[in-house]
């Protein structure tokens, strides 16, 4: 389905409307954050998922239409994180494959983007484990304080030109089911 006239907001909308139950599944995957066992499950599956995926990002022919924005990368950040805790990182899989279509590329940022949505609720809730930005839970601080890249992607997901729902749909929901694997493995690893 082309939606190059469809408005931000109604493609955000409808992203969010095909992918809930993939986004649901990445939600419990990660588990319960507020606790100090359930926060260092979250952060190793987050690496674990992050890791491979921003490697690939970073080897990806960037689409002109996307212009200088990036896509805030933390997998440095929860490294940081992961020494903190005295965690050992986990095994990643190889870096998959990021096509540069341009519906394709935004599908699975719009999961990577939007995860700054949900790292402000777990940022709270990890401060009161005694974790800041400066210990534990860098790669938080990151994201809630990348507020402006958020709407920077969402004007991008604006004006994408030839802009195909269904290819950023299933590009989405492949990228939380990447997420969900991930902490469901971490999990496995440390239980």
């Amino acid at each position: 389905m082309n939606l190059t006239g469809m408005h931000c907001d109604d493609r955000r909308l409808l992203l969010r409307q095909a992918t809930a139950d993939n986004h649901r599944s990445v939600e419990d995957a990660a588990g319960d954050t507020a606790t100090e066992a359930g926060y260092r499950h979250y952060i190793a599956g987050l690496f674990a998922f992050r890791a491979p995926v921003e490697a690939a990002l970073r080897a990806c022919a960037w689409p002109q239409a996307l212009g200088p924005w990036r896509p805030l990368l933390i997998s440095e950040p929860l490294m940081l994180d992961l020494a903190d805790l005295e965690q050992a990182r986990p095994e990643i899989d190889p870096a998959p494959r990021v096509s540069n279509n341009i519906s394709d590329l935004l599908g699975l940022l719009y999961v990577l983007e939007g995860s700054s949505l949900g790292a402000r609720v777990i940022f709270r809730q990890v401060r009161e484990l005694g974790y800041h930005d400066n210990f534990g839970a860098r790669h938080l601080s990151a994201q809630t304080g990348a507020t402006q890249n958020w709407k920077a992607f969402l004007t991008l997901l604006k004006h994408a030109p030839g802009f195909d729902l269904d290819r950023a749909v299933r590009a989405a929901n492949a990228t939380f089911l990447g997420a969900a694997n991930a902490f469901r493995r971490a999990r496995a690893v440390r239980a």
